[in-house]
């Protein structure tokens, strides 16, 4: 009977504390999850959204201020978009979801901190252990506000990802490079 006692306690053990995957990687969202993330995003309206815990957490370096970055998972992305219309009075478009929700890639933003013309001038590479990890893509994104720099988006297959290992965030523009860590456990 303690052995049978045992056994079912560290069953419990194990499907307790069992390493579950992180928010950032989910690759279909339920619709209680956008829900909250829009909710999120309207009311924390505008620039007003970089400075909420959630963003924070999901930010490396000094963004949105200066160099650095942002990890966007699709519930900081909803989020975002929803904050950015709501200033304008305006409402997330059901497409506009759906293109989110559909979304295979993480995003990664970051603020190049000097002047560049294409975005092949910024390198963003991931490192989870021994394994290098390069973005499917490189594309500009938005200018950041008052600089009117663009920023750059380096595109991740989440199935390429690890989303219970401690990542290293390297950005290289022309030649500096810069090192972040992040804990995508922490992200939404």
């Amino acid at each position: 009977m303690k052995a049978v006692k045992c056994f079912l306690c560290i069953v419990f053990a194990i499907v307790l504390y069992r390493p579950t995957r992180s928010d950032a990687f989910e690759l279909k969202l339920t619709r209680e999850y956008c829900n909250e993330a829009i909710k999120y995003g309207n009311q924390h309206t505008g620039a007003d959204i970089f400075n909420t815990t959630t963003l924070k957490q999901a930010s490396f370096g000094t963004y949105p201020k200066a160099e650095g970055g942002l990890i966007m998972s699709k519930y900081n992305e909803l989020a975002v978009v929803s904050s950015m219309l709501a200033i304008r009075g305006k409402t997330i478009t059901p497409e506009k979801i759906k293109e989110i929700e559909n979304a295979l890639f993480l995003k990664i933003l970051v603020i190049p901190t000097q002047d560049i013309q294409i975005p092949g001038d910024v390198n963003i590479t991931l490192r989870q252990g021994t394994n290098n990890i390069l973005p499917q893509q490189i594309r500009f994104g938005r200018k950041h506000n008052k600089e009117e720099r663009k920023t750059v988006v380096g595109l991740f297959h989440c199935d390429t990802l690890d989303p219970d290992a401690r990542t290293t965030i390297y950005v290289t523009i022309k030649n500096n490079r810069a090192k972040y860590t992040v804990d995508f456990s922490d992200i939404k």
